[in-house]
């Protein structure tokens, strides 16, 4: 999601200090099509054509080399050893967070029934005073 000030930083950059998408795209941490979208989102440039160092072939280059990297088994066990890593700590967490929320609920039950005992007790002792 673009911020005001993220827009006006947008367009300071490319309109008064000619910076080109390559450069803005570093700046902002987007990427070079999410920058000449936005331009052309904002009227800034009319096509993504117009976009200054825009380029939709290197893009394509890009993309074909990060699916190339991708492709291959090392990347492909490396990202099943990050995913089962991340899934045990998750679960980890959430079994820490569940054994946390179970301990409390009894808590909770153990205060309400000590509560209901100490109202039985007062009722008690209000009819015994009624009756003396």
């Amino acid at each position: 999601m673009w911020t005001i000030n993220e827009t006006l930083k947008l367009q300071r950059e490319y309109e008064l200090l000619g910076m080109n998408v390559d450069q803005i795209a570093s700046a902002h941490k987007r990427s070079v099509d999410a920058i000449a979208q936005r331009l052309k989102y904002e009227g800034f440039i009319e096509k993504l054509s117009d976009a200054r160092g825009y380029k939709m072939n290197d893009i394509v280059l890009k993309c074909d080399d990060q699916v190339s990297d991708l492709s291959g088994p090392d990347y492909v066990e490396d990202l099943t050893e990050d995913v089962s890593d991340d899934i045990s700590t998750a679960v980890s967490t959430l079994s820490e967070r569940i054994n946390s929320l179970v301990a409390r609920v009894e808590k909770m039950e153990q205060t309400v029934l000590e509560t209901n005992a100490s109202i039985g007790l007062m009722l008690m002792s209000k009819k015994n005073l009624k009756a003396y």
